[in-house]
């Protein structure tokens, strides 16, 4: 079960990271928001918090 945690985080990690990166993107670039990298942040958050919320199993 930590492991599934630590997997969780890294994820939501790179989520995050693509989020961030595709909003640079979109003010380097002068587009129009899609609000990708809005929701790509977003799933990068819950799985953090998930995985803070998941109990491993005795």
């Amino acid at each position: 079960m930590k492991k599934t945690t630590i997997y969780m985080r890294l994820v939501g990690l790179v989520f995050i990271f693509i989020g961030i990166i595709l909003n640079f993107q979109m003010y380097i670039y002068e587009e129009w928001p899609i609000y990708l990298f809005l929701v790509l942040y977003l799933f990068g958050v819950l799985l953090i918090g998930l995985s803070y919320l998941m109990k491993p199993k005795p």
